[in-house]
């Protein structure tokens, strides 16, 4: 399906440099292999970049080396970064969803403008979007968030944006993938959270 997306939404041009973010999830574990994968058949260079939030200080190191270890594996460079998100998110009255998005988005951005890539390939799947388009729809939304997440926004590309996660989960298993579980994603008070353990298997 990676396939498919950068073919069909143009994701990927040959001579490019690609930035993966890769927080050593399932979803961009997936997505880092994939294009590593593809990288020289189309004719790209990639390199993958770890942000460490600071919101789970007990399991940064281990998600680091996770990621450091399939990046040796597959033979890319990766950049690596940590912030403090609860100290931001006090310091500018947000939420730390919303402080932690930031940080991660200012060292991605940073490390694309310093390793000159146009493209920072990120994890979002085709329930993301899903979820994205509920969202929308229930804080009131025009035809632009009826679309979800879009393949492309910016330099920002999706190129699992037409996979579900049951085949990311298969592909992560057929190719004996390690990756770590964010508890956050189910456990946490945050709306997409409570969508996840409430709303989708209501719905489902």
């Amino acid at each position: 399906m990676v396939v498919k997306a950068v073919s069909q939404f143009s994701l990927i041009q040959p001579g490019d440099r690609v930035l993966c973010a890769l927080s050593g999830g399932g979803d961009s574990v997936c997505l880092t292999h994939a294009l590593a994968r593809l990288a020289k058949k189309l004719g790209f260079t990639l390199a993958a970049a770890h942000f460490s939030h600071g919101l789970r200080p007990e399991s940064a190191a281990a998600e680091r080396d996770l990621c450091q270890r399939l990046c040796d594996r597959l033979g890319i460079p990766l950049f690596c970064g940590e912030g403090d998100t609860p100290a931001y998110a006090a310091a500018h009255g947000l939420g730390a969803e919303e402080a932690a998005r930031n940080l991660r988005r200012a060292f991605l951005e940073q490390n694309t403008a310093e390793w000159q890539a146009p493209a920072i390939a990120t994890g979002h799947h085709l329930e993301d979007s899903a979820e994205t388009l509920l969202f929308n729809l229930i804080r009131g939304t025009g035809g632009q968030g009826l679309q979800g997440i879009p393949p492309r926004r910016g330099r920002y590309i999706r190129p699992l944006i037409l996979s579900s996660k049951e085949e990311i989960l298969t592909y992560l298993a057929e190719n004996g993938l390690e990756y770590a579980d964010d508890p956050t994603n189910f456990t946490g008070d945050n709306a997409r959270a409570l969508m996840r353990r409430q709303v989708f298997p209501a719905l489902e």
